[in-house]
């Protein structure tokens, strides 16, 4: 289905499958990536730290960009880069500490992060004009059945976690609408180093309350790790937010999934976790809800083949 004429925009950016394809499947290797980093130093650092390392590459390696470039800091979209700014800590925060302390295995967090494409293909209709189909509805109903079965798995005080998880993808999906508003109007490098600014100024507090030891008694190992999640962090900032310059904010986001391979790879190779059979099934169907709320129409004009 074609979008509404009546809902574009003449500064509408240019929609370009592949290259948005490639660009979120890079920024799924860096996060999944940085996840894996941040549960080998969480205990250590706690969650904060990471999220302000991220912060303070991301801002220092995009401002130094932009003025090399020339590029004016002035965003033009306020209050949608403000929406991504919350929403997008906020998610963070209920994501790294439902695998690092709230007793959920990286995998299972990853999943529940993953059924943001059900929550974009929701929102994006109301927020940016897109079109809503029908099968939204469906894939909204095996994305809940997944879920519950990824809950009924297991009594014990992963659900915390859990629960966490899946607020982060929520909140995440937030995020990713904005970044569509944001793709049509600001340079991706600009939404990043103000996003970047803002995580150092909302997670300064948590870095002196969460450590676990005194900055000064951090081993080499911690602090390799942090400055490996700035790199990473950054990286896959960037990707993303440029991914959303190119594509509709719902087809774009199923890319993403990506990220769930490779977290249970790491999840087995690097920390011994196996998802049980249940908690696979059910991440499968939360998964599948995703790619349904935003495969194409059948018979599809080249509008919606090329979101």
């Amino acid at each position: 289905m074609s979008e509404d004429p009546a809902a574009a925009s003449t500064d509408e950016p240019p929609h370009r499958p592949l290259r948005a394809l490639a660009l979120v499947l890079g920024a799924s290797f860096s996060f999944a990536t940085l996840s894996a980093a941040i549960k080998a130093c969480a205990a250590e650092t706690g969650v904060s730290a990471p999220i302000l390392s991220r912060g303070v590459f991301g801002l220092l390696c995009c401002a130094l960009v932009l003025r090399l470039r020339g590029v004016s800091l002035r965003p033009r979209a306020g209050k949608a880069l403000a929406v991504r700014c919350l929403s997008g800590v906020a998610a963070m925060y209920c994501y790294y500490w439902a695998y690092t302390r709230g007793g959920t295995d990286l995998p299972s967090a990853v999943v529940l992060l993953k059924t943001a494409p059900v929550w974009v293909a929701l929102i994006a209709p109301f927020a940016l004009g897109e079109s809503l189909r029908a099968r939204i509805v469906f894939a909204l109903g095996l994305g809940l059945v997944g879920v519950g079965l990824r809950y009924g798995v297991s009594l014990q005080g992963e659900q915390a976690g859990l629960a966490a998880s899946l607020a982060a993808g929520f909140l995440a999906a937030i995020a990713y609408v904005s970044l569509r508003a944001l793709g049509k109007k600001d340079d991706p490098l600009v939404v990043v180093t103000w996003f970047s600014a803002f995580l150092i100024v909302a997670t300064l507090p948590g870095v002196a309350l969460e450590a676990r030891a005194p900055l000064g008694e951090w081993t080499p190992r911690a602090w390799g790790l942090l400055a490996l999640i700035g790199l990473l962090g950054t990286a896959g900032q960037l990707f993303l937010t440029a991914a959303y310059r190119d594509g509709k904010a719902a087809a774009v986001t199923i890319g993403g999934l990506g990220e769930v391979g490779i977290a249970l790879a790491y999840s087995v190779l690097l920390f011994q976790q196996t998802p049980s059979a249940g908690a696979l099934l059910g991440g499968g169907l939360a998964l599948a809800a995703g790619v349904l709320a935003n495969a194409p129409a059948r018979g599809g004009g080249a509008d919606e083949e090329s979101g």
